[in-house]
C-alpha cells in the first residue's frame, strides 16, 4: 500500500529546518576547515594547483598521480585567493557545503517520505565525521563528493520525469568525477548499465533518448581525462597506472604483491576497518542495508519510492566498494571518505522501515544517539588525521616562514615534502613537485625519470654537488626516498648531502639547511 502523499505545509516546513540545518553544518565546515591538521597529500594536491595556476599542465610538465581535473579546479582558486593553503581549505569547505544541497532537494522533492525521517536522514548525513574530515582537505574528496552527489540527483530525477536535461546532467557530473580520479570509473559504467537496463525494460523513446542525453553527458565530463589519455597514452598510462603499480608495497616487499590471497586479505581486512570497526560508518551502513533489503518486496513493506533508482545505485555501490579494493595497498579513507551521500538514498528508505516497523520509537532518538559517535570519531580519536606535530598548523606556518627569511622568491628550495615550496612561493627543484616522485624513481630508467618529470638519486647528489638549491628542507615526509633507496645508496646520498649543505634550523622534525660556505656555516637555535 502506497503512503500518503506529504502536505504541502509539511514540506515546506521540512525545507525549512533542513535548509537551518546546512547554514549550522556550513558555519561547522568553515571552522573544522581552517582548523583540521594537515594531511600529507594535501602538498602535492596544493602544488599542483600552484603550478596549473602559472599555466603548466599535469603530466606534461610534472608528475601528479590522478586524472587531471583537479589541479584545474584549485588552480582557479590559486589565482583567486593566492599560493596559502587555508585560501584552498576555503574552496574545499565551499564545495562540502554545495555537495549537501542536492540531498536537500532529494529529501524534499520526494512525496512519500514523512518529515520525521527526512529531517533524521538529513541530520545524519551532515553529522557523518568521515565526510566532514576529509572533504575540508584540499584532496579528491570534497569534488568527487560533490560530482557524485549531483550527479545521483539528477539521475533520480531523470528516471522520474525521463526528461533528458536531468540524465544529460547526471551523465555530465558523473565524468567530471571520473576526470577527477579514475577509480570513479567503473562506478559511473555502473550507473549507465543500470540505465541501459532500465531504458530496455521501459523500451520508449523518452527513455532512449535520456540514455543518450547520459551518455553524451559523461562524455562532455569524462573529456579532460580523454584529452590527456589521447594527447600522450605514455604519460596518461604512468600516471594515473603505473606509478601506484611500482610504488612500494608492503606485500611486494615480502614477495607476495601478486599473490591473489594475500591482497585480498589485506583489502578486506581494511574494508572491515573502514565500514565495520568505525562506528558511525557502520551505523549508516546497516541503515542502508535495511533499506535496500526492503526493495525485496517493497510494496509489502511500503517502500515503492524510485525503485529503479535506488536498485541502480545499490549495485553503483556495490562496484564502487568493489573498485576500492584494487589499489595496493588500500586506505580506509577511500571508503569512508565517500560512502555517506551514497549510502543516504538507502539510509532514508532504512528509517522509514523502522518507523512502520516500531512506530513508537521516535525516528529522530537516532540522531541524539548519533552524535556522540560523530563527536567521538572527529574531536577524540580523530579518525584519519596524523598527530605528528609537523602536520599542525603552527609548525607549516613556522617553516615557511623560516624559509622566506632564507630564501629569495626565484630561489630553488628543495624540500621533500612540497607543501612548504607551495606556499612560500619559491621555486620547486625539478622533479620534486610530488613527495611520491621519489618512491617511484629508482624503478626508472634516467630516459623514463626525465619524461615522467621525477627527480632521482643521481641527480638529486647532482644538485647537492653544484649547491643548486638555495635551502633543503628534510625530516618531513623522507619515507618515500627511504624505501627507494637502500641503506648503502641512502647513506652515500646523505654523505653528499652533508658536504654541501650545514644545518640551519629546525621546526620539529622539518630541518632547513643551506649551502656550506667557507668553514661551518653555523647553527641557529629554534
Amino acid at each position: 500500500m502506497k503512503s500518503k502523499p506529504v502536505p504541502t505545509n509539511t514540506k515546506r516546513i521540512g525545507l525549512l529546518i533542513m535548509s537551518g540545518l546546512v547554514l549550522l553544518f556550513a558555519g561547522l565546515v568553515f571552522w573544522f576547515g581552517q582548523v583540521r591538521p594537515i594531511d600529507a597529500d594535501e602538498g602535492f594536491y596544493a602544488s599542483a594547483a600552484g603550478l596549473v595556476s602559472e599555466g603548466k599542465a599535469p603530466y606534461q610538465d610534472f608528475f601528479y598521480p590522478q586524472s587531471p581535473l583537479l589541479p584545474y579546479v584549485y588552480g582557479g582558486m590559486v589565482k583567486l585567493g593566492g599560493q596559502h593553503l587555508k585560501a584552498l581549505r576555503l574552496g574545499s569547505s565551499m564545495l562540502t557545503v554545495l555537495a549537501v544541497i542536492p540531498w536537500l532537494l532529494f529529501l524534499a522533492d520526494t512525496k512519500r517520505w514523512r518529515l520525521q525521517v527526512s529531517i533524521a536522514a538529513f541530520s545524519l548525513l551532515l553529522l557523518d565525521p568521515h565526510l566532514l574530515s576529509w572533504n575540508v582537505t584540499v584532496k579528491t574528496f570534497a569534488f568527487c563528493n560533490l560530482a557524485i552527489s549531483w550527479s545521483l540527483y539528477f539521475l533520480c530525477r531523470g528516471l522520474q520525469g525521463r526528461a533528458w536535461l536531468w540524465l544529460g546532467g547526471a551523465g555530465l557530473a558523473a565524468g567530471l568525477c571520473l576526470s577527477t580520479r579514475a577509480l570513479y570509473a567503473p562506478m559511473a559504467l555502473a550507473l549507465g548499465v543500470g540505465l541501459l537496463v532500465v531504458t530496455i525494460r521501459r523500451g520508449d523513446r523518452a527513455s532512449w533518448v535520456g540514455l543518450a542525453a547520459f551518455t553524451l553527458g559523461g562524455l562532455a565530463g569524462a573529456a579532460p581525462l580523454l584529452v590527456a589519455w589521447l594527447q600522450n597514452p605514455d604519460l596518461f598510462w604512468f600516471n594515473n597506472i603505473t606509478c601506484h603499480q611500482i610504488r612500494f608495497s608492503v606485500l611486494r616487499s615480502e614477495g607476495l604483491g601478486s599473490a591473489f590471497w594475500p591482497r585480498t586479505s589485506a583489502a578486506l581486512t581494511v574494508a572491515a576497518q573502514a565500514l565495520l570497526l568505525k562506528p558511525y560508518r557502520f551505523m549508516i551502513l546497516v541503515l542502508a542495508v535495511i533499506g535496500w533489503s526492503s526493495l525485496i518486496k517493497p510494496r509489502a513493506n511500503g517502500n515503492d519510492v524510485q525503485p529503479d533508482f535506488q536498485i541502480i545505485l545499490m549495485a553503483a555501490v556495490g562496484v564502487f566498494l568493489l573498485t576500492n579494493l584494487l589499489p595496493d595497498p588500500v586506505h580506509f579513507q577511500y571508503l569512508t571518505g565517500t560512502m555517506g551521500p551514497l549510502l543516504l538514498p538507502g539510509m532514508v528508505l532504512g528509517l522509514g522501515t523502522i518507523s512502520r516497523r516500531l512506530p513508537k520509537v521516535p525516528i529522530l532518538l537516532i540522531i541524539l544517539l548519533a552524535a556522540p559517535l560523530a563527536w567521538n570519531a572527529l574531536f577524540v580519536q580523530k579518525d584519519g588525521i596524523n598527530p605528528e606535530h609537523e602536520w599542525t598548523w603552527r609548525s607549516y606556518e613556522r617553516v615557511c616562514s623560516l624559509i622566506e627569511a632564507r630564501t629569495e622568491p626565484n630561489d630553488l628550495v628543495a624540500s621533500f615534502w612540497p607543501g612548504y615550496v607551495f606556499e612560500t612561493g619559491r621555486q620547486y627543484l625539478p622533479g620534486m613537485e610530488n613527495h611520491f616522485a621519489i618512491g617511484v624513481s629508482e624503478m626508472l630508467s634516467p630516459a623514463e625519470k626525465r619524461r615522467y618529470h621525477i627527480i632521482g638519486k643521481e641527480l638529486l647528489a647532482d644538485m647537492f654537488r653544484a649547491r643548486r638549491p638555495r635551502a633543503v628542507v628534510h625530516g618531513v615526509w623522507m619515507n618515500e626516498i627511504d624505501t627507494a633507496l637502500d641503506n648503502d645508496e641512502m647513506n652515500a646520498l646523505m654523505d653528499i648531502y652533508q658536504d654541501n649543505y650545514c644545518f640551519d634550523v629546525n621546526e620539529g622534525r622539518a630541518k632547513i639547511s643551506l649551502p656550506c660556505l667557507k668553514g661551518n656555516y653555523g647553527t641557529l637555535s629554534n
